[in-house]
């Protein structure tokens, strides 16, 4: 029977491709979609083609990502590991604000008119860029015996502020870079989620504290 702990870990490691997956799909099965111009948002947005298929692919991640901060969570708890059980808790939070953007708040078709549900995807989306530079923040904390995962930490950290916010400029603005730059953030986030989870199935290759296995128990 596969342990617990590695049903959570795979949950990370697939949740990205999971997302990345259905991203290129979704964009892949329309012929007016950029990935240059047009935000992921705009693959599922209000009234978009193969919106019910991409909104349950995402889900599906965001389910993954969830299971892996439960993970987190849990072995954070057992070994009294404050920011791994952070960080997991802000997976969790995370895994429900996307799945309240998908049933809520889907974002507005562009050039229509701006409703609640659009003004609250963009709060949401605000949300979750404050939520993942807290969680990689967190992280390079859990791991300051590495210094290379600090300096991957902290470029982590400015691409996605750097990125988030060029992308809010770029729509203001109108110079279409949107999309672009909103797979800059995202991906980075992802790759984040995915060397997290690797990190765990591997057993803590960023010298984590010695008695963090035996604490949680095996990997």
């Amino acid at each position: 029977m596969i342990e617990k702990n590695k049903i959570f870990t795979l949950s990370g490691l697939i949740a990205p491709i999971i997302f990345a997956s259905f991203v290129w799909l979704g964009g892949s099965l329309r012929t007016d979609y950029s990935v240059v111009s047009h935000t992921i948002s705009a693959l599922n947005q209000r009234g978009a083609p193969n919106k019910t298929l991409l909104d349950g692919g995402f889900a599906l991640s965001y389910i993954c990502m969830a299971l892996f901060g439960y993970g987190l969570f849990r072995n954070g708890r057992r070994a009294s590991d404050k920011y791994r059980y952070l960080i997991g808790v802000l997976l969790i939070l995370s895994g429900v604000i996307c799945f309240l953007m998908i049933l809520m708040f889907p974002a507005d078709q562009d050039y229509s008119a701006p409703t609640f549900a659009g003004k609250m995807h963009h709060v949401t989306a605000v949300i979750m860029v404050v939520l993942a530079i807290m969680m990689i923040r967190f992280s390079e904390l859990e791991f300051k015996q590495s210094k290379w995962f600090k300096i991957y930490s902290l470029g982590s950290i400015i691409i996605i502020f750097a990125a988030s916010f060029a992308t809010a400029v770029s729509g203001i603005m109108a110079v279409r870079l949107e999309g672009l730059l909103e797979r800059v953030s995202i991906g980075t986030f992802l790759q984040w989620i995915f060397v997290m989870s690797l990190n765990e199935f591997r057993g803590s290759m960023f010298s984590v504290k010695n008695d963090y296995k035996e604490k949680i128990g095996p990997i």
